[in-house]
């Protein structure tokens, strides 16, 4: 009788070690996948916000009324700075002007596919640009590479994303610079494909045509400090207006290649748009044009 009981209290007391064991077998498993699943969300948060923060540069925007010879935005501008402890150190862009052309087909074979071609033109360099629009770096929606083919023996490009602020909210500028003496770089499709290849695939009426055309000139540029403390912000405010007629308006930038400085970019942003809004010279359409916030531009 008693070796039945001992028999019994052995068999229960391994169940009982039985049945621990599967507990922590399984909470050790839970465990892992727990940990494995978090590692997995972290990691995708990360590469997001990685990938979010590769731009070359930050440009933030605020587009004003030009209210004639009696503007006098850009001193109330440097004062606002000021009284915020931000003071503006003119630099040597001030006084100088450019003109944007816009290109494309007769039937707007870049519009269509989200591109823009654009001709820079100032009193020294000659710049001929494709853009492209994109929301997000990491999930990007173009279909076409802007990969260009110069004349190595007299022309340089360069590649950029600029993270800017846009009616939809923020988004990317893609841009392959193509520096270059020739003003008729690009004038039939055949030239853009000879100098952007990946367009081989597309087929275009032969002749390009400027669709848009502004004038720009910097009237104010300063790099920004607070105190003695360079703050990696640029300032510059220009002056636009189309060729075509139109009424002349202020873009006011503040721009950094730095990505550590973008949460004081967003500050000086904020009082930009604070000044233009309450002196009540915020752009809209029936004031600057319908375009006048064009993001390629």
């Amino acid at each position: 009788m008693g070796h039945a009981r001992e028999h019994q209290a052995i068999h229960n007391h391994r169940e009982v070690q039985l049945m621990r064991r599967r507990i922590e077998s399984f909470i050790m498993v839970f465990s892992v996948i727990v940990v494995a699943f978090l590692v997995l969300i972290v990691s995708i948060q990360q590469g997001e916000a990685g990938c979010q923060s590769r731009a070359d540069a930050a440009t933030y925007s605020v587009y004003a009324q030009a209210t004639g010879k009696g503007d006098t935005l850009v001193g109330d501008l440097v004062a606002a700075l000021k009284r915020n402890g931000v003071y503006a150190e003119p630099s040597e862009e001030t006084n100088k002007t450019r003109r944007i052309d816009v290109f494309d087909t007769q039937d707007r074979t870049l519009l269509t596919s989200g591109f823009r071609l654009l001709r820079q033109s100032g009193k020294v360099n000659l710049m001929w640009q494709l853009r492209y629009l994109e929301r997000s770096i990491c999930r990007p929606e173009r279909k076409i590479s802007m990969e260009a083919l110069p004349n190595v023996d007299s022309e340089r490009v360069s590649y950029h994303v600029t993270a800017i602020n846009t009616r939809g909210g923020r988004a990317f500028l893609y841009k392959a610079d193509v520096l270059t003496m020739e003003r008729n770089r690009i004038t039939t499709f055949s030239e853009l494909q000879s100098l952007f290849p990946r367009f081989n695939a597309q087929t275009a009426s032969p002749r390009m045509l400027m669709t848009n055309s502004m004038d720009v000139s910097t009237k104010f540029a300063a790099d920004l400090y607070y105190g003695l403390s360079p703050l990696d912000i640029e300032l510059r405010m220009e002056q636009r207006k189309p060729v075509t007629g139109g009424t002349a308006y202020w873009r006011v930038t503040v721009s950094t290649t730095n990505i550590m400085a973008e949460a004081n970019l967003g500050k000086m942003h904020g009082i930009v748009a604070d000044l233009v809004v309450n002196k009540s010279v915020l752009c809209h359409a029936a004031k600057c044009g319908a375009r006048f916030d064009d993001p390629f531009l």
